[in-house]
């Protein structure tokens, strides 16, 4: 590869293959029925996963199990999978491909469920890409879905089919679970494992909350404080004379502070952030006007630049070890610019001749990309480079360029 950048990011994502997630310890049980206690790689799957990596000693390989040959899977106080043979509705919810009928589209199916309360009544949750179904079983009684299902009902626009509600009055009854109760009840996690913790409570039967120990997602917020080096020209074509204004390089500082949300699935990997940053750089350059006449003089430009730089971005992490990872963040920039940043011409030394043109400044927008290390969850540093955005935009016939490369660092207060 000829792109060093590219070569960067191929390294890291290579190198991210072997990246340090736990191994905890667990078990599964296989389709034999034969019981493995091993140490499994918990990356806190989004979706119901279809392979683990486990080893049978911590110094031992890696390999690789494909969850059609389990019956059971167990990672101790953290997560708990199990096989059933159940009726399950994966009618669509996108209107494209939404069904015009609201009752649901059984097919019996032998699937990995995830327990979520494990109890007299045992909820359970099933999860690939944009579908998610509620499972629930009472004693030893059949494993039945419970039933959400969104479809197109033509004249009455789109339509609910929330029988899960009446089969929780009707088969899952205690005191607590009135009309008014079950009516406001969504089919959602949150709503559905209170639900099943007061029936079993009801009863006065012990349960297993695995959602208790759920990682949450992380939300941190960092100072972040940098220098940059900025460049900048100005293309006039208002004359026909394609003048190019090119100023020197020049070093200034910036100050953010970033709002980031690390997401809990695939080991905390993942994280979208929001950054407001102030910046301030000062440029300045000369050219030379009338070249090869007897009115031949220079003219300076100057520009003191400052803007609030708003970033919407995400960030991907590497991890080195417990207190080390790298990362790679993509952001998309809007530079707000106040009513006092121009671009300034006035005459050199020459002769007291020149345009006199003074250019003011507007929003602009950009993308930054960037590459970091941060240490023990609370000190960072960062490289960003913006690429070149245009603050002359709305003036006819100039166009202007500036990006910069930056050296950030961050300190995370929580």
């Amino acid at each position: 590869m000829k792109n060093p950048f590219l070569v960067l990011l191929f390294s890291l994502f290579f190198f991210n293959s072997f990246a340090q997630i736990k191994f905890e310890k667990g078990y599964f049980i296989n389709i034999n029925n034969e019981k493995k206690e091993v140490l499994i790689k918990n990356i806190e799957w989004k979706n119901t996963p279809d392979k683990i990596q486990y080893k049978t000693s911590i110094d031992g390989d890696s390999q690789t199990l494909d969850l059609t040959e389990i019956n059971e899977l167990v990672i101790y106080d953290k997560v708990k999978f199990v096989r059933k043979e159940a009726e399950i509705d994966r009618s669509s919810s996108e209107l494209k491909n939404m069904s015009t009928s609201r009752l649901p589209d059984f097919k019996l199916e032998s699937i990995l469920l995830k327990v979520l309360i494990d109890g007299e009544a045992t909820l359970y949750a099933y999860t690939d890409a944009n579908l998610r179904r509620y499972f629930f079983k009472k004693n030893n009684q059949d494993i039945k879905q419970l039933v959400y299902k969104k479809y197109n009902a033509f004249d009455r626009g789109l339509s609910e089919n929330n029988q899960f509600k009446q089969q929780l009055l009707n088969e899952l009854p205690f005191s607590g679970s009135t009309v008014g109760v079950i009516t406001n009840i969504e089919y959602n996690q949150s709503d559905l494992v209170s639900y099943f913790i007061d029936f079993n409570n009801s009863l006065d039967k012990d349960i297993i909350n695995y959602t208790e120990n759920e990682t949450k997602g992380d939300f941190n917020l960092s100072i972040k404080a940098g220098l940059r080096t900025s460049n900048f020209s100005v293309e006039d074509q208002r004359q026909g004379q394609g003048q190019v204004s090119q100023f020197d390089s020049a070093t200034g500082f910036s100050l953010g502070l970033e709002m980031e949300y690390v997401f809990k699935f695939n080991g905390g990997k993942w994280s979208v952030f929001f950054e407001p940053r102030y910046q301030s750089v000062s440029l300045e350059g000369e050219r030379i006007i009338f070249a090869g006449t007897s009115i031949e003089s220079t003219e300076n430009f100057m520009t003191d630049y400052s803007s609030i730089e708003l970033n919407f971005g995400f960030r991907h992490y590497f991890f080195l070890n417990e207190n080390s990872k790298l990362y790679v963040n993509g952001a998309f920039v809007f530079d707000s610019v106040s009513s006092d940043n121009v671009v300034k011409y006035e005459p050199g030394d020459s002769f007291q001749m020149g345009s006199g043109d003074t250019f003011q400044m507007d929003s602009s927008v950009n993308f930054a990309l960037g590459f970091g290390y941060k240490f023990d969850n609370k000190y960072s540093a960062e490289f960003l480079f913006q690429t070149n955005r245009n603050p002359l935009e709305k003036i006819t016939a100039v166009e202007s360029k500036t990006g910069s490369l930056s050296l950030i660092f961050g300190y995370t207060i929580f």
